[in-house]
């Protein structure tokens, strides 16, 4: 989708050249007095720019588009506990991108998972993955990352990391559960 911004959008084309090397905060806080401080920032960075400021004013639409992900996944389990876990997504902003994860998780404690994962996305296969799960009660707290090769945070192209929480209801405990919810 897009958001289309009509009413009130212009462009201003400015003709002058200002020189602006910072803020003196400390000295804009301590001028009166800290209830006015608004008032003297205000008058601060108007010190800055001259009288008469000349600019072109353009007056027209635009639109900014919205990001989008649609996304699928699968979960097996291999072993009680450890599960190995597949997902596709489709990213939409100004292109569409895929992505491809492949991962296992491990459940060290009921209340606690932990998982590890590849990522294929913009053309790189390898852009290895953490996630870590707290379930306290009927609340789900993650935070999961990948790109991990990226610590080197100078050269990273892209990192995602993802926090939240989700509500977890109806949760089944233990077979004899199961089999009298399906009775």
């Amino acid at each position: 989708g897009a958001i289309r911004w009509k009413e009130g959008a212009q462009t201003l084309n400015i003709k002058e050249e200002i020189a602006f090397e910072g803020v003196d905060f400390l000295g804009v806080l301590l001028k009166d007095s800290i209830n006015k401080f608004e008032e003297n920032f205000e008058k601060y960075v108007d010190d800055l720019l001259p009288d008469t400021l000349e600019a072109d004013t353009v007056k027209k639409s635009y639109w900014t588009a919205t990001p989008w992900n649609i996304s699928m996944g699968a979960r097996y389990e291999l072993v009680p506990g450890t599960y190995a876990v597949g997902r596709i997504a489709l990213a939409g902003y100004k292109g569409v991108t895929p992505h491809f994860t492949l991962g296992f998780y491990h459940d060290l404690f009921r209340w606690f998972n932990i998982g590890i994962t590849n990522n294929m996305q913009y053309r790189n296969w390898f852009n290895p993955g953490l996630g870590i799960v707290l379930k306290p009660g009927p609340f789900q707290f993650y935070v999961v990352g990948d790109n991990l090769m990226a610590a080197k945070f100078l050269t990273a192209n892209n990192v995602n990391i993802r926090f939240g929480m989700n509500l977890v209801f109806g949760r089944l405990v233990g077979p004899e559960k199961v089999s009298s919810v399906l009775k």
